[in-house]
């Protein structure tokens, strides 16, 4: 009989503690979630007529941009009106 096998078969299994991060591994991961910085920016949505979308699309197919750099430059153009700074 090979020893090797009598070795193997009489060694302790491991427990599923040591499959399982460890709790300092969690504490850093949730530390790390509280320092990443968040996006400055906060989401608006916009309900347009089916007509308006589609001319925002065609514009900013004509323009070679985006229908949001359109919506944006809007904003700010609104902004200015009303003597506003344009910060969008």
């Amino acid at each position: 009989m090979d020893t090797g096998a009598i070795k193997i078969m009489t060694e302790k299994r491991g427990s599923l503690s040591d499959f399982t991060p460890s709790k300092n591994a969690e504490n850093k991961k949730v530390v790390e979630k509280k320092t990443q910085k968040k996006d400055d920016k906060k989401p608006v949505m916009l309900r347009l007529n089916v007509d308006a979308w589609k001319q925002l699309k065609m514009l900013a197919i004509d323009q070679e941009t985006t229908s949001h750099k359109l919506l944006i430059e809007g904003l700010n153009s609104v902004f200015e009106k009303h003597g506003r700074k344009p910060i969008a």
